[in-house]
């Protein structure tokens, strides 16, 4: 009875440099669609509220703007809270895409010690489930320029090469950030931190309950300018002076 030999496949580190995206890349599409969905469910559908958490954090700081300059205009046309809640929404896209690229390889690790694909799935589908948050962004403008009474035209698609920017630019530093955290220890402990206080918020989220971060500052900064002035005696010197800061405060996490 002849036993049929099974082909032999050694995976090893190549040494030098390395593809971003392998030739093998195609074949393992089923899995990136996999992943994808499967960071599209954590984030939003394990939690009933997740779509009006979202829309919190801009309106919040959105309201605190409008209120602390409440007749601003930009003089172009653009009302100021437009302007504000455009670029809050852009601005937590940009950062959750870059926490969420930076962590994906250390937080898979033993997956990929045990199963072979191209790594750079991971960080590739946390930013392609992302794109959810683009929908909901669109609409929470569109929606404010429809109240506002500012209407929408053919000049909204001039957001889409700058959505795929910001995309691609935190894809990019995060994943560098991902790489540095594989080879630096300390670049390792402090991704492993921010992993860690991720996972403790989104904790608090699951069970419904609130959350709480007390942090405080201080920092003391001597500076010099090379402009002059005059001393107290009347002598010209250099401007020079010590500076405080002081900064504490909590954030509030809600279910």
């Amino acid at each position: 009875m002849a036993v049929s030999e099974k082909p032999l496949i050694v995976i090893d580190a190549t040494q030098g440099r390395r593809e971003i995206f392998p030739s093998d890349f195609w074949r393992f599409r089923d899995l990136l669609g996999q992943m994808t969905l499967s960071a599209f469910r954590a984030k939003y559908l394990h939690l009933r509220s997740s779509f009006l958490w979202y829309y919190a954090r801009p309106l919040t700081i959105t309201l605190v703007f409008v209120l602390l300059r409440a007749t601003a205009d930009l003089g172009s046309g653009a009302p100021y809270p437009l302007f504000v809640l455009t670029g809050v929404c852009f601005w937590f896209i940009f950062a959750d895409v870059f926490a969420t690229v930076s962590g994906a390889i250390a937080r898979e690790a033993s997956l990929i010690q045990k199963v072979y694909f191209p790594i750079v799935i991971l960080p590739l589908a946390q930013m392609l489930a992302r794109f959810a948050d683009v929908g909901l962004a669109l609409i929470a403008i569109v929606g404010l320029q429809i109240a506002l009474g500012v209407g929408t035209d053919f000049e909204l698609l001039l957001l889409v090469p700058v959505i795929v920017q910001i995309m691609l630019l935190a894809f990019g530093l995060g994943c560098i950030v991902a790489a540095l955290s594989l080879s630096l220890p300390d670049v390792r402990e402090a991704a492993a931190r921010v992993a860690v206080a991720d996972a403790r918020i989104d904790r608090a989220q699951r069970e419904g309950r609130f959350d709480m971060a007390v942090f405080a500052g201080y920092t003391r900064m001597d500076s010099g300018f090379p402009q002059f002035g005059l001393s107290p005696t009347g002598v010209p010197e250099r401007v020079h002076g010590l500076f405080h800061y002081v900064a504490a405060g909590a954030t509030v996490t809600l279910p």
